[in-house]
């Protein structure tokens, strides 16, 4: 059973993915960090301070990684990852403005993070590439309540452009 943890940066896939692994008695795999220990990638971009993955490679070697193990694989890509259901943690944007912020990330960064968790990129990429899908919201809750919600079955879709706060930062920031 692989189960995938997706979102935006600042949504928790990192504390929820190693509790979910913890209670599954699963193995827990950060994509991030598979790609780097393995060197799947192609070059790292200064602008962004990310590496440029090569997809190709890191299906195939992740794929073959993970045959025949139970698994948690933490991934902002969830479409890289073939496994049996995904759960997508959506987060308020303003929050992740704020964690993304205290990371000292550029800002140029943080506002792509934004912009991909307000108009919902990693949900909809999740609908694409899985049939089993939960969507969690995770703001302001403990990993607790996020991993009840998911064994629960409390999966909702998370339209944060319905949110004026989250329209008038998105306009502040593109002028």
């Amino acid at each position: 059973m692989i189960l995938v943890v997706s979102g935006t940066p600042g949504t928790g896939k990192t504390a929820v993915a190693t509790e979910l692994a913890k209670r599954r008695r699963a193995e827990y795999v950060s994509l991030s960090s598979f790609v780097v220990s393995r060197g799947l990638y192609t070059s790292f971009d200064q602008g962004s301070l990310s590496y440029l993955v090569d997809e190709e490679r890191t299906r195939a070697e992740l794929s073959m990684y993970l045959r025949g193990r139970d698994a948690v694989v933490e991934s902002i890509y969830p479409s890289m990852v073939e496994g049996d259901e995904v759960l997508v943690l959506r987060r308020h944007p303003l929050l992740v403005y704020r964690d993304l912020s205290n990371r000292g990330w550029p800002e140029s960064k943080v506002m792509e993070n934004v912009e991909a968790e307000a108009l919902g990129v990693v949900e909809a990429e999740a609908w694409e590439s899985f049939r089993k899908v939960c969507v969690v919201d995770g703001s302001n809750v403990t990993v607790q309540e996020v991993i009840r919600r998911f064994e629960e079955g409390e999966c909702r879709s998370v339209d944060w452009l319905q949110d004026p706060s989250v329209v008038e930062l998105l306009e502040v920031t593109n002028r």
